[in-house]
């Protein structure tokens, strides 16, 4: 089975479509979060990711902050610009697809127990036996993730951590899964 895996969109849906192209084969589509604030075409996204079928997808914290129940004013000015200006562009049809989206899920594929969510807490100060440590704390063989934009893989023991990196950077991946990971492949247009 192939799965893609695309993060941090942003809006962005010159790169979104491209990398649509590239991923036709993909039997499974998985999106991590941060698809709307931040770029100029927040509704072509949505109108263009509406026709596809998406197999997981996770809340960002973007996302987490077109919602209604999010108070904006704990934002910077250009955060609370960006997210009037996504709102002002979005319809009532995006607002029920993200209040219905996950925070985290837990799926299988095969025997691989796979864990989504958007920030797991990576910062450049944090030392790789810390994460690899976070790692082992989930009872995940594959742990996705999205949030820094940076394209990273990390395996540990038979973990594997994978952040596809942002689709608005032309960043995606590429999962092959069996009976476990068989390969992954870190993409950029």
């Amino acid at each position: 089975m192939k799965i893609a895996v695309l993060s941090d969109i942003h809006g962005e849906f010159g790169k979104l479509k491209m990398i649509l192209d590239q991923i036709q084969g993909a039997d499974k589509l998985v999106l991590l979060g941060d698809l709307y604030v931040g770029g100029d075409f927040p509704s072509a996204c949505w109108t263009l990711l509406k026709t596809l079928k998406i197999d997981i997808q996770i809340l960002g914290n973007t996302d987490e902050w077109l919602l209604e129940s999010f108070d904006i004013s704990s934002l910077d000015m250009h955060c609370r610009q960006e997210v009037l200006a996504a709102k002002a562009k979005l319809n009532a049809s995006v607002m029920a697809s993200l209040r219905a989206a996950d925070n985290e899920k837990k799926w299988r594929v095969g025997k691989c127990n796979i864990f989504c969510i958007h920030d797991f807490k990576i910062t450049k100060d944090l030392s790789l036996a810390l994460i690899e440590q976070r790692m082992h704390d989930y009872p995940a063989d594959l742990i996705l993730c999205g949030h820094t934009h940076q394209p990273m893989m990390l395996q540990s023991k038979d973990k594997i951590l994978l952040n596809p990196g942002a689709v608005n950077q032309g960043c995606y991946a590429l999962i092959e899964i069996g009976e476990r990971v068989e390969n992954v492949s870190l993409r950029r247009l």
